[in-house]
Parts: C-alpha cells; sequence; structure tokens
C-alpha cells in the first residue's frame, strides 16, 4: 500500500472503531489485522492509530452523560504493540518456510531394483526451492524498512521526551513556581511504579539526589491529586513518551533479531 490517504484512513479507523463498539474486539488487535491486510507500514500504523483512539474517544464522549464530570475511560489502540505482534507474525511466518526440498533419502542412495536397469534420470531442481528464497529476500527488505522506521521514531521520541523533561523542570526552578516535592508525591501516588522512573531522571535534572519511593505507605494516607494541573499534564506526556521509547527498543531489538536470522 504505497500511500495511505485521508478517506482510506477514515474508513479503516471506521472499520476498528466499529470492530470495538459492536464485537468488543480490542482497538489494537483490530489494528494488527487491518494493518496485515493492506499491508500497511509503521507510518501507516501510527496515523491509523491515532484515528482510532480520537474518534473512539469522540464517540464515547459523545455517549456520556451530560456534564462538566463527563468521564471517558477505554484501552486506546498502541502502535507499538501493533507493530510487535506484527513482527512476531513474521517471525512465525518465516519458521513455518521450508528451508528446502523435502527430507528423505536422496535418489543416489536408493538400491538398483534388478540387474541392467537404467540409471536414474538426474533429479531435476524444484522451482518450488526458489520460493522460499524469495519470500526470505522480501521478508529482508520488508525487515530493513521496518527497522528504519521504527529507529527514525524511536529518535523523534527521545528527542520529545528530552525536551519535556527540560521544560518541566524549568517549572520547578523558577522562584515563585510549585514545589517539586508536592509534585513528587503527588505524581507517585496517583500513577504508583510506573511514575518512578520518570521522577528519579526529573529528579537528577534537578541536581536532587535519588529518592526511594513505598506507594503502600504513601497512600495510607488519602491525598487529592489535581491530575489538570499543566504540570502533571505535562509529566503524564512524559511518562507516556518514556513507555513509548521503551516499546520502540524492543521492537528494534526484536527487528534486528529476526533480520539477522534471515541474513545468516
Amino acid at each position: 500500500m504505497p500511500a495511505l490517504t485521508e478517506p482510506m484512513l477514515d474508513k479503516l479507523a471506521t472499520e476498528v472503531v466499529e470492530n470495538y463498539f459492536t464485537t468488543n474486539v480490542p482497538l489494537t488487535e483490530s489494528v494488527v489485522k487491518v494493518a496485515e491486510r493492506e499491508n500497511l507500514n509503521p507510518e501507516h500504523i501510527k496515523r491509523l492509530v491515532e484515528a482510532t483512539n480520537n474518534m473512539t474517544f469522540l464517540r464515547k464522549f459523545s455517549a456520556a452523560e451530560p456534564g462538566a464530570d463527563r468521564m471517558v475511560d477505554f484501552e486506546t489502540a498502541d502502535a507499538s504493540s501493533a507493530i510487535q505482534r506484527m513482527l512476531d507474525a513474521a517471525k512465525d511466518l518465516m519458521a513455518a518456510m521450508p528451508e528446502g526440498p523435502e527430507g528423505g533419502c536422496p535418489m543416489d542412495d536408493l538400491p538398483m531394483t534388478r540387474e541392467g536397469a537404467p540409471e536414474p534420470l538426474p533429479e531435476a531442481e524444484p522451482e518450488a526451492t526458489e520460493e522460499p528464497k524469495v519470500n526470505g529476500q522480501a521478508m529482508i527488505m520488508k525487515l530493513r524498512k521496518t527497522g528504519a522506521l521504527l529507529q527514525e521514531k524511536h529518535y523523534q521520541k527521545r528527542v520529545e521526551l528530552t525536551e519535556r523533561l527540560q521544560k518541566l523542570a524549568t517549572v520547578f526552578t523558577r522562584a515563585n513556581g510549585p514545589s517539586f516535592e508536592l509534585f513528587e508525591k503527588d505524581a507517585f501516588y496517583h500513577w504508583g511504579s510506573r511514575a518512578a522512573p520518570c521522577l528519579q531522571v526529573l529528579r537528577a535534572t534537578l541536581r536532587k539526589p535519588a529518592a526511594e519511593y513505598n506507594h503502600g505507605a504513601l497512600t495510607k494516607v488519602a491525598r487529592v491529586v489535581d491530575a489538570s494541573s499543566p504540570e502533571m499534564r505535562e509529566f503524564i506526556a512524559m511518562v507516556k513518551c518514556s513507555n513509548e521509547i521503551a516499546n520502540l527498543q524492543f521492537a528494534l531489538e526484536k527487528s534486528a533479531s529476526y533480520l539477522k536470522q534471515l541474513e545468516q
């Protein structure tokens, strides 16, 4: 699929969302099926995931009870997870490919059935043996392209994470800025262990010593967390970005591993 037009993107996203609402199929699972059928590349998958999540959010939001506290909760589609599933499927497909002619005793090793029998004709090279090479080469090219796209996305996300980290750190270095320690407690109270790695990086950026977090002890005392504050929204975006980087790194390693196996 050389290009993904906006009408086609809207059609595919609608299909994924309909599967979610009518048959309760997880969004990521439907994205994978559509991507495999349409031969989408990683950039196409990213666009499809964004369109799918936006469409699902709007549909759920419009169906929620009117009011200021309308909540929209659903498991969003994840591009990195979809790409990883497709890479795993590619590996299974390659593993099922035959490596050559079927096993068995070669013709030259068979005994003659009677004296004077004509020599057997030389065994013709089966045409089917060329097919795995063609498929294997095509898969190599596809994995190389996927790896390049993943690498570019990985770089972009690392740049984004650095920018978000610097932006958030600047907020806590202002003379009249919010207290980092209070923010840290709110973030860890609300997000638990998922927040810890990014909080530690933020601490290091602010030249503060590493901290030991105990979510059980912190949650013994109830606290109200304003998850809509600018600092918290930026931190949430930072955590999501960090998770995407981890998923992309895993996908890159898996892709490189599959490519190495094919090229051997």
